[in-house]
């Protein structure tokens, strides 16, 4: 099953959008440290999800590699969100 590029940039950004917001509630104490790195994150996210509907329909949907690499890159910016060690590492 092959997604629309526009389909598929909404369906990970909103997913993206919705794991951030519960990552916020339940992880930030620290509001003036959080903001920063929100405002990063969101920045992240739209950017996302235009680089999703440009290399979408650029690459061919049979391509299995590419399919591969996408849903790692899927899986490293959730790891990005449920990390539990503390905001100053969130650059690495």
């Amino acid at each position: 099953m092959t997604l629309d590029p526009h389909k598929k940039a909404w369906l990970v950004t909103v997913m993206l959008v919705v794991l951030g917001v519960a990552s916020w509630i339940n992880h930030v104490n620290d509001y003036e440290i959080a903001i920063p790195l929100f405002l990063f994150y969101a920045v992240l996210v739209i950017n996302t999800h235009f680089s999703i509907i440009l290399f979408s329909s650029l690459v061919p949907h049979e391509n299995k590699v590419q399919t591969a690499l996408d849903l790692i890159l899927f899986a490293l910016y959730v790891y990005l969100i449920v990390r539990e060690e503390g905001l100053q590492w969130f650059f690495f």
